[in-house]
């Protein structure tokens, strides 16, 4: 384990400090009182010119084995490059962080607490505590404010870009889950269950998981608010907007549903999944309208699938035959199955079209996709999220 802390600037009294049910020490450093209470821990002091000048001298004594690292003030964003580059050799991987920010000068306890925040990535930091002690003249005893459960705000904001730019709330799982029965631990798992099914492709299994989600988001509203979730509360509406469709709708809700899935898919910019799938769901939409049905019957499937192939193959020699209203999705299914034979084969055919080509091909097939069924009676609502 690291202590790491700040050397302060000016000199302080002694007080008591109290933190929880540990033994209240009697000191002017609170340095001290920390390597009392965290006995085996390595201290590591980031000190200022200045504060150097002023107490020194006394903190060697008084903490003999502690690493003083020089650090700038933090005046320029040179000075504050150094300090990011200091404290990302000093820190070494996989350890465990008692960070103490009572006497950093100015504004590098929030800059430190930045480059804590990318190493406990980058090198696996556990931070263990992010302590603050109050220290008032003529007033004790000095209470010890134990900031960690803020730093999952930090997590929170990691969790929270991935599900804005990717849809993937995985993340969420072990932010809203606690000790104890609560609800908010099932949505939690249900939203980690739903991103899992999206990113390998299980539809029907999305969609069922989809009502999952809203019923269990439904029962927490009911549930008394706890602290911790307060983020979570806060992004419900976003996260509502994007399963909701999900979940399926109307007289055809497995067909609803899938379409949501694409629509999904290509907001996330994820379009290798989202023309597969629409080739996929074009062959669904087939057996809806000719049986009444949603099937995954691989007889039914295959049925489907060679009409709207031999449906594809007269567009250029018979297109009388093709009936009209199904025009329209036909000539989709001929873009959608080269498109999705492009991605199945990795770009390795004769006929290759680059990245930047087969991506506006994707958007454009994917932006046409509600139009082209319209005819077939199917009012595709449009999906946000």
């Amino acid at each position: 384990m690291i202590i790491l802390s700040f050397l302060g600037a000016t000199k302080l009294d002694e007080t008591e400090y109290v933190w929880d049910l540990r033994t209240p020490q009697s000191t002017d450093s609170f340095l001290v009182a920390l390597n009392v209470w965290f006995p085996k821990a390595d201290i590591y002091v980031l000190e200022t010119e200045k504060a150097r000048e002023v107490n020194g001298v006394a903190a060697r004594i008084k903490l003999p084995n502690a690493r003083f690292i020089p650090i700038p003030n933090g005046r320029s964003d040179d000075e504050n490059w150094q300090i990011f580059n200091t404290l990302a050799d000093a820190l070494p991987e996989d350890a465990e962080l008692v960070f103490d920010i009572t006497n950093g000068f100015r504004s590098l306890p929030v800059l430190s607490m930045l480059v804590v925040s990318f190493l406990r990535s980058v090198k696996k930091l556990n931070l263990k505590h992010l302590v603050y002690a109050a220290f008032e003249r003529d007033v004790t005893p000095t209470p010890v404010f134990d900031l960690t459960p803020f730093v999952t705000m930090l997590d929170w904001a990691s969790a929270t870009n991935r599900f804005l730019e990717t849809g993937d709330a995985r993340k969420f799982k072990d932010l809203v889950t606690i000790r104890g029965a609560s609800i908010m631990n099932n949505v939690g798992s249900e939203l980690e269950k739903l991103s899992i099914e999206l990113a390998l492709h299980r539809s029907v299994e999305a969609m069922e998981t989809a009502k999952r989600v809203l019923e269990k988001i439904k029962q927490a509203d009911s549930e008394s608010p706890k602290p911790e979730h307060q983020p979570f509360h806060l992004l419900k509406n976003r996260i509502l907007d994007a399963v909701q469709p999900i979940s399926g709708a109307g007289i055809a809700p497995e067909i609803y549903s899938q379409f949501a899935q694409i629509m999904w898919y290509a907001k996330q910019k994820q379009y290798a999944q989202g023309i597969s799938l629409a080739r996929e769901w074009l062959v669904a939409v087939r057996i809806w309208k000719t049986d009444g049905w949603f099937s995954v019957s691989r007889e039914e499937q295959e049925i489907a699938e060679n009409w709207l192939n031999t449906m594809s193959k007269a567009l250029k020699d018979k297109p009388q035959i093709i009936p009209p209203n199904w025009l329209a999705a036909v000539k989709m299914w001929d873009k959608i199955s080269d498109q999705r034979n492009d991605y199945a084969h990795f770009g390795m055919r004769k006929s290759v079209i680059s990245a930047k080509e087969t991506l506006k091909n994707a958007q454009i097939i994917l932006d046409e996709l509600r139009i082209a069924v319209a005819p077939l009676g199917l009012e595709l609502p449009e999906v946000s999220g």
